[in-house]
């Protein structure tokens, strides 16, 4: 019978649900095509599904299928019924069957990650594969503050504020420091603002004492016109300079 699902999550949810019952019948997980005949659902839908749950955030709370999704995706990508195995480390493991590969993998309590399907025989890697995308997305994280082209952000500061209002004030700087921007603290006086500059001055000196783990005070806060003004910059473009200084 065709299923009709309205949503990812529900194609992943019939998709469990199928694998159990495969799994249950002959101790293995299904082939895609072997899903796909039995769902009546194109078989393209089902990895796409499939890989998507494997980069969301429940691949954490459910390992077990985790496992089998890893093992029917891989397998898919195979020409071959072996496969040759390395650890986390790199270090070879041998030549084994997709099977005994994928056995050798749940022994250890770990998964089985086909990295090089084009090769002769196909590359896998026994690791954790939950870690292992965590370390990925944090090191495309770094990478992205690496090559952030740092821009003069502009965060005006009103001469009043409540407790509240300067909290998220303070965030929205926060933000852009750890984001890789410098920071442009501006007051803009009013009226008889203008004959107490002192207050601003002393309000931009609090916000760069609060923001002390997160920027470099560039210039201090002083006047401009009718504008109380000052420079920050994120602590860790200072730790850039300083070690490319010394390399």
């Amino acid at each position: 019978m065709r299923q009709n699902p309205t949503s990812e999550l529900e194609t992943i949810e019939i998709i469990k649900h199928a694998i159990s019952l495969f799994e249950r019948q002959t101790g293995a997980p299904p082939s895609i095509d072997e899903l796909a005949k039995k769902l009546d659902i194109d078989s393209t839908k089902i990895k796409q599904a499939m890989q998507k749950f494997l980069q969301s955030q429940k691949t954490k709370a459910s390992s077990a299928f985790r496992s089998s999704f890893l093992e029917i995706l891989m397998t898919d990508q195979m020409d071959g019924d072996e496969v040759r195995v390395i650890d986390e480390a790199g270090g070879q493991l041998g030549v084994f069957s997709a099977k005994n590969a994928w056995r050798l993998a749940r022994n250890q309590g770990l998964d089985l990650f086909l990295i090089q399907p084009d090769a002769n025989p196909p590359l896998a890697c026994i690791m954790d594969y939950g870690r292992y995308k965590f370390e990925q997305a944090k090191r495309t994280v770094t990478e992205k503050k690496r090559h952030h082209v740092s821009e003069v952000k502009v965060l005006k500061v009103p001469y009043q504020m409540n407790e509240r209002d300067y909290e998220l004030k303070l965030g929205t700087a926060r933000k852009l420091l750890e984001g890789g921007d410098k920071i442009n603290a501006r007051i803009l006086l009013r009226g008889q603002e203008t004959e107490k500059s002192d207050v601003a001055v002393t309000l931009l000196k609090k916000l760069a004492e609060d923001l002390k783990d997160f920027a470099v005070l560039d210039r201090e806060p002083h006047l401009v016109g009718k504008t109380v003004t000052m420079f920050l910059s994120p602590i860790n473009m200072q730790t850039d300079k300083q070690t490319e200084g010394t390399t």
